[in-house]
């Protein structure tokens, strides 16, 4: 497969996924959680999932629960998707922010 064609893929599931926690997800704890980005295998077998959340200590329980609504996720990707596959998901902690954070601080000590 084409890499224009999974990156359409990736962002398409990235626009279900949040769609999904936003109307479908009930849950208080996943009210303010973001779905990142996704990265497919080039199978199509499996999606990780970037999440973020604005209080990162709370990351590892929201994975769970995210792990536990697993299946709505699936189900919501395989009604709006025409996939030959619906891909297993993996739910991952994005640590963009944390890393640039660690970068910037660095930086400045070197600064000074």
């Amino acid at each position: 497969m084409s890499s224009n064609n999974l990156k359409r893929i990736e962002s398409d599931i990235l626009i279900v996924l949040n769609n999904t926690l936003k109307k479908e997800i009930n849950s208080k704890i996943l009210r303010f959680v973001c779905f990142t980005y996704v990265k497919l295998s080039p199978t199509l077998d499996t999606a990780h999932i970037y999440v973020d959340y604005f209080k990162s200590q709370y990351l590892d329980q929201i994975i769970e629960e995210l792990k536990k609504a697993k299946g709505v996720f699936r189900s919501a990707i395989a009604k709006k998707l025409n996939l030959r596959k619906t891909p297993d998901l993996i739910f991952e902690k994005d640590q963009t922010i944390l890393n640039s954070i660690k970068i910037d601080a660095i930086l400045s000590k070197i600064n000074k």
